[in-house]
């Protein structure tokens, strides 16, 4: 943390001493990337995943098989995932909100903090959304930047509350609370959409404890108060990161801290003499003698399969998420 301070006339000087390269840089690979790929490929889903299907989204295991695909096989080890999925959106409209959100949040915190500060935080956003995911949706498929890019909604918030001085702190502080008030809206009206809200929580609170211990600071003074909050935002860091690795590790199969049912492979069935009535319900299964139970041979219909599920749990565990 860079200690120090500077009359309020002169902070604004300081905003834009460095050319935003990162920002422009990782928004057009972002932006071109995508709309060549998805034109040419007439796919919504693009990005890294139109060269490498199934290997560059974020996933612990393979919750989408495909035909002949051995089930429950583990993917922690492909540590890979964790950066490459900001690489690939699920749709336009997906995409084109990360950038704007990058590039909205990016410039001026590049400007202030430097390129390469800039970068490596936005790329540790990256993994603070992967870790999140890893502890409250570890059945999903994870796909686009928004981890890194909410990171940088994190730093504009740590930005302003260390930098209140700044002439432009109020109007940046109503940017960032009319941004989470839409997604806090968007969960509460909308609980099904293909949204992975911890991707966004895990890297906004990543980036804002980032900019607490990494960041320049312009206005800090040596006041125990200030010290002891940087204190405890470096042990929230370290600790977190340190509680989502050994979770993502110790857990097999993956199993989410909101539901505790370790499982890796489910399915929709329906039995009336096991169940009581003619509704499809969700099984999930941790292991090969489970799966057998619920994998007859195609002549055995004592009870159904539905290829097409359609309940909320199974909607939870197994969708494909955007973050």
């Amino acid at each position: 943390m860079i200690q120090g301070q500077v009359h309020e006339e002169d902070t604004e000087f300081f905003v834009m001493q460095s050319f935003p390269v990162f920002t422009l840089i990782q928004s057009v690979v972002i932006f071109l990337g995508y709309v060549v790929l998805s034109t040419t490929s007439g796919i919504g889903l693009a990005g890294l995943e139109t060269f490498f299907p199934g290997q560059t989204d974020l996933a612990l295991t393979n919750v989408v098989m495909k035909t002949g695909e051995a089930a429950c096989q583990d993917f922690r080890w492909q540590l890979w995932r964790a950066i490459t999925y900001q690489y690939s959106h699920s749709s336009f409209s997906h995409m084109l909100g990360n950038v704007l959100l990058l590039v909205l949040c990016g410039i001026n915190l590049e400007g202030f903090h430097g390129s390469l500060r800039l970068m490596w935080m936005f790329e540790i956003g990256v993994l603070g959304g992967a870790g999140a995911v890893c502890v409250f949706d570890s059945h999903t498929r994870v796909v686009g930047m928004s981890g890194g890019a909410y990171a940088l909604l994190g730093m504009q918030l740590g930005d302003v509350l260390l930098n209140w001085e700044r002439k432009s702190a109020p109007y940046r502080l109503a940017f960032i609370f009319l941004l989470v008030l839409v997604e806090v809206m968007l969960y509460l009206f909308n609980p099904q959409d293909e949204i992975s809200y911890s991707a966004h929580m895990g890297g906004g609170l990543a980036g804002l404890l980032l900019v607490i211990v990494f960041g320049r600071n312009l206005t800090i003074k040596t006041y125990d108060l200030e010290v002891q909050v940087m204190r405890i935002a470096k042990v929230l860091l370290f600790g977190l990161a340190a509680f989502c690795l050994c979770w993502t590790l110790v857990n097999w199969p993956p199993m989410s801290l909101l539901d505790q049912v370790p499982w890796c492979w489910a399915r929709e069935v329906s039995n009336e003499t096991l169940f009581g009535d003619g509704e499809f319900h969700c099984v999930r299964c941790d292991g090969p003698a489970c799966m057998a139970r619920w994998s007859p041979p195609l002549q055995n219909e004592s009870y159904l399969v539905n290829p097409k599920p359609s309940s909320q749990l199974w909607y939870s565990g197994l969708s494909a998420l955007r973050s």
